[in-house]
């Protein structure tokens, strides 16, 4: 068994080890969108514009290319952007050249705690609950400006419903059952039938 010796190390191990890797997949978190500063650093706009986690972030795989995880010398969060220094990046050509690359990470640093807010990816396959009839399966996310949309996959339906994932609506959320408890306003579900 392989042992590492820091949790560097072991980040690395987990994504080059072949048979780690499908156990620790990647999330894709975000794209870097331009170079900052003069000494290699890269502004990364996250999906979530969310990052509680980054503080733990030792390692960084771009464009899903996992036989290259890059480590992040430094990292910071500065207006709604993450701010990272990588190994090997030494100068503002090089953190431009990486321009337009995607992010990922592992997913075990996407992972809530008992009493902390849950990521949206850990709802996805719970069942939708409204007014005590089960509605459909979460399948998806969007975001806009103002709130959260869950991607609910309808029950004996092709089609699918954008719901905010709103106060007002939520009832209660049971991670045991893995179900969403809503309590939708009439003619919600009605209205994506377009889609």
């Amino acid at each position: 068994m392989l042992r590492a010796r820091s949790l560097k190390n072991a980040a690395c191990l987990k994504l080059s080890n072949k048979n780690l890797r499908s156990k620790n997949p990647l999330i894709k978190i975000g794209k870097i969108v331009q170079a900052h500063g003069l000494k290699g650093e890269v502004k990364v706009y996250l999906f979530s514009g969310e990052a509680s986690w980054y503080k733990q972030l030792e390692f960084i795989v771009l464009n899903g290319d996992e036989s290259k995880p890059i480590e992040v010398i430094t990292k910071t969060f500065r207006n709604d952007r993450l701010v990272l220094k990588l190994k090997g990046v030494d100068d503002r050509n090089s953190s431009e050249a990486l321009k337009g690359s995607e992010v990922s990470i592992l997913e075990e640093l996407l992972n809530s705690k008992k009493g902390e807010a849950v990521f949206l990816r850990e709802l996805l396959g719970f069942k939708v609950i409204d007014n005590g009839l089960e509605v459909g399966t979460v399948s998806g996310f969007e975001s806009t400006n103002f709130q959260d949309i869950i991607i609910i996959d309808l029950i004996n339906s092709q089609k699918k419903a954008l719901v905010p994932l709103v106060q007002e609506f939520l009832v209660k959320t049971d991670f045991e059952k893995k179900e969403i408890h809503m309590n939708l306003p009439t003619g919600l579900l009605e209205v994506n039938d377009a889609l």
